[in-house]
């Protein structure tokens, strides 16, 4: 590898690809083409010419015949294997330029160099940086992490020496936000296996968060540990106050960083925490041990139980006479419930510490945190697998995204953590208490087996759970009574007094909506309460006069109290509810009856499990992913799809991924995937046992309608699939538990020579298949992929690199009702790209195959498409002789997407622009044939039990909604045809199962 630049500087001269079309292979050097060459248009970048080397900076780019494979190589240094050295060509870096603004350049800082160049030389940006750092070569020597032609810019670091020397810095990342990044070298990386990096950020906004992170191995190539904030880590903005310690793993035993060994002063916004508390060994958990190390949460417990008992035994005596504000030593109620919240402990009262609440974890997960331990534990895959053994995760698990499971016994399973819920009749739970579950034992001999550390909070016995108090024989729950006891009483002090804070508000008001989950109708008795809450953001001031009408809302809502409780046994109404609200108003609609659509969807059965039987977890990894038809497609087949890396530019086609599938992780620029990116997917979805990768980069400039096209090198656009290759390694890299797959698609229309670059740099030769013989809209397209097709199968034809799919979809369920198609024996043409435009542009796709009537279609719609898509028999027609092109809710339904997929690809205001259609139409255009990547998936997954593999026949019936035997498919699968005549019968059946 060698560093050159992308814009030419001073000293360089322009690098061109040459085209050899004897030896087929491609050629990078100066001047005139060799024989049988020729020469590319444009310089692919720029280097130096042979002479003056920079003292040594610059080194010499041989040219390197490989006998075996019969090619040039281009590289730096000696002759590999195989390989004859030839004569240098240029003089390049052989490691990156990295822009720092700060470096005096003649003693002006480079920022102001390049300002000067920007604005008197008219120079780029990008231009100015690179002619600096080419004029002052030593001052932006950069390491590893570079990207071959160009630079990567970053913020000015600030250096800290100590016994681990380190930089931090503030970074961007993918979305724009300013992150903290550590790099830590140490003085004896032989000795050193971890370093522990534990901080916290506080901005200009009060409070701040712990982070607390272990790296186990240095960045690739190096001996520095990196580590930058993630996305749900705090952002970090110039001038904001940082703590942070640091300690490494040297030798088996952990090292600190203490505060004098640091050479040079650290700067004011930095400080260094030590923290030491010792325990005396007993019979008390951990966890509760460590809890009891915060003095200051034991002292408010300790205040808040003497001033509810004081509280009671005053009300006695008063006999309810009048108001009681009462304090012990001198705080009152409402301040101590004000910084236990702050200090993360929601729930004053201390529960069994093996079911601490998630407010007392968090509070105990910041003092172990402080004192160098992490949740991060490695071994997170094999501790999943000891599970996946061990119990029934197909019927047993608790998950947000499935339905309760129904059973006596029940999971709750987390990276480093598990619970065992059981059920069991009151009576018998005092014989029980302090027992150790079967199951338990069972996984802790487990573990022991596969040596594997335990968490303290696997060590657990059978405790009893109250979030709420449920009574079986009568069928009703209601909020438990230290919760009752506890807002009823803060409650009834807020309204003695005249003034209260916005916080105090909030915390009133929280536990009066803790009150309301139990009978939701009681949240309309909280109006102007909320208005008051909202009057401090603009007020200025900490505390303000409660009004009356708030006053009498929270008595009013008191009083109700009683009536908070759910009854099991009430009857279900069928007619379903949806509503919403904000500050300016609200709205709620009702459900008459149904549609015959909807008394289908009633008929859907409920699905559990993604996959029967618990088989392989698929993380997907969309690479120009476009409006997400990769996820879309395993959705299709029911594959157990853990999480989605969406990589994607255009704006609007990540708010529909964004929508649809809310989890999925944003990336704007694939160039600037980095190996920390994927180390940090690697982190979160270590469950994943396949990675499938999906890659469709831009096929402007290979594409056989566009007659301005450069090719797939010399096209910026399309040039981007060099980075499928450059991610798939990184992938394998950092999930080498795991099988990495990978698909990529472009057009077929593309000449020989692109088809053979793509080819090699992908490592496999591709499969040409055409959507038109499957469904209703011809879409031929390449596919490489890294698994085998599996050639007997019903309606499959392949005859040597090409696959047939045959399909038998009626064209009549593709159109909307009402219209017909004119020609009903082939397919609709390629769906392009929407370009509304008043002239015709440059040499239009087929006009000379139109008549006059098609012409005048084709202006009438300003040009959005070409003019071979307006031809009669590309269109559909009504009674009265319109013709028109497919509808958007046609190509959406044709090319295998749920029909209204696209319409959030904007804001709701500008849904109903002309614009918003054109974009929609663009995005389906630029989008997969999600059938026929359904198809080559299935391929995939079948034979490795992550999915189905289904025949063409199936796939096309699973597009609509008879089809899906799930209501949850069918609420998806909408046909384009919709009967809204009213049906009866099926209502309460429908409101059961959308209410489960």
């Amino acid at each position: 590898m060698f560093y050159a630049f992308q814009d030419q500087v001073k000293g360089t001269e322009p690098v061109y690809d040459f085209w050899n079309s004897k030896d087929k292979e491609h050629t990078f050097h100066f001047g005139e083409p060799w024989p049988n060459e020729e020469k590319g248009k444009h310089p692919v970048f720029y280097a130096y010419p042979l002479g003056d080397d920079m003292r040594g900076m610059l080194k010499p780019v041989h040219s390197f015949w490989n006998n075996s494979e019969k090619k040039h190589a281009f590289h730096l240094g000696d002759s590999r294997a195989g390989e004859d050295k030839h004569e240098a060509l240029f003089l390049a870096f052989q490691e990156p330029l990295i822009w720092n603004m700060d470096a005096l350049c003649d003693g002006a800082p480079a920022v102001n160099r390049a300002k000067w160049l920007i604005e008197n030389k008219g120079m780029t940006e990008a231009a100015a940086k690179a002619q600096v750092m080419a004029e002052f070569p030593a001052l932006f020597r950069g390491g590893a992490g570079g990207y071959s032609g160009g630079y990567v810019p970053r913020a000015a670091a600030r250096f800290v020496d100590g016994k681990f020397p380190h930089t931090l810095e503030i970074v961007k990342d993918a979305k724009g936000q300013n992150r903290l990044k550590f790099s830590v070298t140490p003085r004896n990386p032989g000795e050193v296996t971890m370093i522990a990096v534990h901080y916290s950020v506080v901005n200009k906004d009060p409070g701040h968060e712990d982070m607390n992170f272990d790296i186990h191995r240095p960045m690739e190539g190096s001996n520095t540990y990196v580590h930058v904030t993630p996305d749900f880590g705090p952002v970090c903005e110039p001038g904001s106050k940082v703590t942070y310690w640091l300690a490494a793993m040297e030798k088996g035993l952990i090292v600190e960083m203490p505060e004098k060994a640091c050479r040079v002063p650290i700067p004011q916004h930095f400080m260094i925490m030590h923290v030491e508390q010792e325990i005396k060994g007993d019979d008390t958990p951990v966890l509760q041990s460590v809890l009891q190390a915060d003095r200051e949460r034991e002292w408010l417990l300790k205040v808040e139980q003497e001033t509810m008992h004081a509280l009671a035994w005053e009300a006695m005596a008063a006999s309810l006479k009048g108001w009681i504000v009462l304090e012990v030593s001198g705080v009152g109620l409402m301040e101590v419930y004000e910084r236990l919240e702050e200090l993360g402990n929601e729930d004053a009262e201390v529960e069994s510490w093996s079911f601490l609440g998630k407010e007392g974890r968090a509070r105990a997960a910041v003092i172990l945190a402080g004192l160098g331990f992490s949740g991060e534990e490695p071994g997170g895959g094999r501790r999943s697998q000891v599970h996946n053994q061990m119990r029934d995760t197909a019927s047993q698990e608790i998950r947000k995204d499935r339905v309760l499971p129904e059973g006596a016994t029940v999971w709750r399973v987390y990276l480093d953590n598990y619970d065992l819920l059981e059920k069991y009749p009151h009576e018998v739970l005092g014989g029980m208490v302090e027992e150790v579950a079967p199951e338990v034992l069972a996984l802790r001999q487990e573990y022991q087996a596969w040596g594997l550390p335990r968490h303290p909070g696997k060590a657990v016995s059978r405790k009893t759970v109250q979030g709420a108090v449920v009574d079986g024989e009568r069928g009703i729950a209601y909020p438990k009574g230290q919760k009752l006891s506890k807002y009823v009483t803060i409650a009834y002090q807020l309204v003695s007094e005249s003034h209260c804070s916005q916080r105090q508000m909030q915390v009133v008001c929280g536990g009066l909506v803790y009150f309301s989950t139990f009978r939701r109708q009681l949240l309309g008795g909280l109006n102007l309460c909320w208005a008051f809450i909202e009057s401090f953001n603009s007020c200025g001031r900490h505390k303000q006069l409660i009004p009356i009408g708030v006053k009498l809302e929270i008595i009013r809502f008191l009083c109700l109290v009683p009536l908070c409780r759910m009854d099991f046994r009430l009857k279900m109404n069928p007619r379903v509810t949806c509503s919403d609200a904000s500050q300016h108003g609200g709205g709620v609609c009702v459900a008459t009856s149904l549609t015959n659509y909807g008394e289908k969807v009633a008929l859907g059965e409920e699905r559990r499990e993604m996959v029967a039987g618990g088989g392989p977890r698929i993380l997907s990894i969309g690479l120009f992913d476009g409006i997400g038809c990769l996820r879309v497609a395993l959705d299709l087949l029911g594959c157990d799809v853990i999480g989605h890396i969406c990589v994607e530019k255009d704006a609007a086609a990540r708010r529909v991924v964004e929508h649809h599938f809310p989890d999925s992780w944003h990336y704007d620029d694939v160039a600037e995937i980095s190996t920390e990116d994927v180390q940090r997917w690697a982190l979160r979805f270590g469950q994943a046992s396949l990675i499938l990768i999906g890659a469709g980069p831009p096929c402007q400039g290979v594409s056989g309608l566009n007659s301005q096209r450069k090719g797939a090198l010399r096209d910026e656009r399309s040039s981007l699939f060099v980075h499928v290759k450059r991610l798939r390694e990184l992938v394998q890299c950092c999930f080498p538990w795991g099988q990495v797959h990978c698909l990529m698609e472009s057009v077929a229309s593309m000449d020989d020579r692109d088809k053979h670059i793509m080819t090699e740099s992908f490592g496999d030769q591709p499969w040409q298949i055409d959507a038109g013989t499957f469904c209703w809209c011809s879409r031929p397209r390449l596919y490489w992929i890294s698994w085998e097709l599996n050639e007997e199968q019903e309606d499959v034809e392949i005859d040597g690199r090409r696959v047939i799919l045959t399909g038998h979809q009626p064209w009549t369920s593709s159109v909307e009702a009402g219209w017909t198609k004119v020609d009903g024996d082939r397919p609709f043409p390629t769906f392009t790209t929407s370009r509304p435009r008043t002239s015709r542009g440059h040499r239009p796709a087929g006009l000379d195959a139109c008549d006059k009537a098609t012409t005048t279609r084709w202006e009438d719609d300003l040009h959005r498409f070409p003019p071979y898509q307006y031809i009669p028999r590309n269109c559909v027609v009504n009674k009265r002789g319109d013709y028109r092109l497919p509808n958007i809710r046609e190509r959406e339904y044709m090319m295998g997407l749920p029909v209204g997929y696209t319409l959030m690809c904007m804001p709701k205001s500008k849904r109903k622009l002309p614009e918003c259609m054109d974009k929609r139409l663009t995005l389906v255009g630029n989008a997969w044939a999600v059938p026929v990547v359904s198809w080559l998936i299935g391929q995939l997954v079948g034979p490795r039990g992550a999915g189905p593999l289904l025949p063409p026949a199936e796939i096309l019936s699973r597009l609509t909604l008879e089809g899906n035997p799930y209501i949850q498919s069918r609420l998806l699968r909408a046909p384009l045809k919709t009967d809204q005549r009213a049906s009866t019968g099926a209502e309460e059946a429908l409101a059961q199962k959308v209410s489960r």
